[in-house]
Formats: structure tokens, sequence, C-alpha cells
């Protein structure tokens, strides 16, 4: 792979892309994106950032907006991070900013809007299934390199311009938004293990007469979750976006979005080149050759969560729901992935209009 050919705007389109038609959250961004850059473009090696999901997943911040910073880092530098994280997390302001806008609005059981996330859901069962099946059983990788990322030092012009960048976001976030700033610069700090961890503080900060922020109740923060999982992007990010805007209006929900990715975009720069600096120290080798099965098993676990969600469910007399044709999709989606016989955006989308049209 040369580098050089990798353009900022062919690389924030291409997560502009999977940010914009995947649903469910991290697990679900972080398969499509494996697929797209580590099996079509060939800008990582294949499986790469699912055998990373444990480096990525225990750094502070959302499983998306750290893949989005790896592949960054990876294929374009330090700009490059930038540049990833403003692709993956675009989509999501943008969908989710309208939605909050006429939360009061949005269409509740329409059962074609359903039968299309129904479909989104299958699919992204067939996805993670696929990838778990690759890393079993595909996956080649070289532990001896590639775990961590090689930059050069920053001039003392580039450490000023940066310096000087920094304090100027943060400067108009306080001077736009200082409630949101600090909130969800605080809930980036925590966010370990992707964004669901935050929910409980989310309730506590957002929910209730005494809670400190808002006073949402519990019906509408249960609808927002919800409606966070139907919508594309990080199930975070999309809560930061409805925050934010509640809290300081459209500039709020751009400054709660922002302060929530700013500390994984920190802290992951600084571990991938710790990684590469240390990677020949056995300790080092020894941590990195357990990380394969420990991804397959976070997989497992994100496959599980789908399922229930798409293949089956429980109803409200405690009995188990079945649902074939959600079935039939997630095992459609699986082959598909696994015998490259169409693109993973494509499967998805087509997935979604089966389930709409089975459903509705």
């Amino acid at each position: 792979m040369d580098d050089g050919k990798i353009g900022y705007l062919r690389l924030f389109w291409e997560w502009f892309k999977i940010a914009l038609f995947v649903v469910g959250g991290g697990y679900a961004i972080i398969a499509v994106a494996d697929e797209v850059f580590g099996r079509k473009l060939k800008w990582l090696k294949e499986g790469e950032l699912i055998e990373h999901l444990p480096i990525i997943s225990s750094i502070p911040g959302l499983i998306a907006g750290n893949s989005a910073i790896y592949v960054g880092l990876k294929v374009r530098g330090r700009i490059g991070a930038l540049v990833a994280l403003a692709g993956v997390a675009l989509p999501s302001i943008i969908i989710f900013l309208a939605v909050t806008m006429g939360f009061g609005m949005v269409p509740k059981g329409n059962s074609w809007i359903d039968g299309a996330f129904l479909g989104l859901r299958s699919a992204l069962s067939g996805v993670i299934a696929g990838a778990i099946w690759r890393a079993v059983f595909k996956s080649r990788m070289d532990w001896s390199s590639g775990v961590g990322v090689s930059l050069p030092p920053l001039s003392w012009r580039g450490r000023c311009a940066g310096l000087a960048a920094f304090v100027l976001w943060v400067a108009v976030a306080l001077l736009l938004a200082q409630d949101s700033f600090f909130s969800f610069l605080k809930f980036g700090f925590i966010a370990i293990g992707g964004g669901f961890p935050l929910v409980p503080f989310y309730f506590h900060s957002f929910v209730g007469p005494d809670a400190p922020l808002l006073h949402l109740s519990a019906e509408d923060f249960s609808n927002l979750m919800a409606l966070t999982q139907m919508t594309p992007g990080p199930v975070s990010l999309n809560a930061a976006t409805f925050f934010g805007y509640r809290l300081n209006g459209v500039f709020g929900s751009l400054v709660a979005s922002a302060a929530l990715l700013t500390p994984s975009y920190v802290l992951l720069t600084a571990t991938l080149m710790g990684l590469e600096r240390w990677r020949r120290s056995r300790v080092v080798k020894f941590l990195v050759s357990m990380l394969k099965p420990v991804s397959v098993a976070l997989m497992a676990v994100a496959l599980y969560r789908f399922l229930v969600l798409s293949v089956w469910g429980i109803a409200g007399d405690g009995s188990v729901i079945f649902r074939p044709w959600a079935c039939a999709l997630a095992v459609f989606a699986a082959v598909i992935l696994v015998r490259r016989k169409m693109s993973i955006m494509a499967t998805i989308f087509l997935c979604a209009v089966l389930g709409a049209a089975a459903y509705g």
C-alpha cells in the first residue's frame, strides 16, 4: 500500500459511507470497516481491525471512533486520524440532529420502518458472524509487526500549530456550549469498552427531577436509547448529539459530539505509538499474542446482542419469538461476506429493503 495515493477526501468518504449505513454501534461498524479497509481497499492487513479490537476497545472512547483513529493513523498519520474521525462522526451528528429537532414527531411502530431496521440488524448479525469465522479460520496475522503505528516526531512548528488549534477549539467550545463541553469531555474519558457503559452516566446526568443537567422523563430516555440504536452511527455519539442540543442548541450538539471523541484521539495515538516503540519487548509480544482469542470473544458477545435484536426476542409473556426471515437474511449476509459475492454495503442495503418488504 502506498500511503501517498490515499487522499484525505477518500479517507473521509469511506468512513462517512460506513457510518451512514451501519446501525447498532461500534461492534457493527468495526466489522464492516474491517471488510472495507482490509479486504476491499487493502489499506490494512485483512482482519487487522478485528484482531486489534482488544486494544481499540480498551482505550477510553467509542469503538467506532477508535477504529477510525486507528485507520487514519495507519494510512495518513495524525491529520488522517482527525479526517477519519470526522467521517465516522458527521453522519451520526447530521441524522440524529434532525431526529432530535423532531423528537416528538418520530414515527414509532411503523411496520415498514421497523422491518427495514430489522433487516439491517439481521444483515449485521451475518456480517459479525462472518468476521468471527474469518478471524478463527482465515486470519494469518503476523504479530511481530504492524501492531503499533510509527509516526515521525512533530517539528516545533507542528507542535505549536497543534497546540494553537487545540486552544482555539477549547476556547470556541467554552464560548458556545460550556455545559456540553465539560460534560462530554468527562464522558469521553470514562467510555471504556465502547459507548454502552455510558448509559448509566447519561441516566444520572439527564433523567429525573434531581438530574444536574436535564430533567428528562424515564420514558423519554428509554425512547431515546431505542432511537440511538435504530439510527446510523455510534450509539453514544447519537445520544451526545441529542443531549448537546437540549443543553446548548445546535452548537451544543456539535461541541458535545466533538468533546466526546477528543480524549480517544489523544490517548489512542499515544498508545499506538508506544506499542510501536516497544513492539520488540517480550512482554508486549506475549500480550499481543493473546489478542486473537480475546477479539473472537468480544465479537461473539456482539453477535449474541445482534441476534437477540433480530433473529429472536422475548415476548411480553416470556415466550421466545423466532423470526425466520431475519434468520434467512443473517445467513445470506454471512455467506455473501465469506464468499465475496457482493460488496458489504450493497448487502446491508439489500437486507434493509428485504426486511421492509417482508415485515411491512
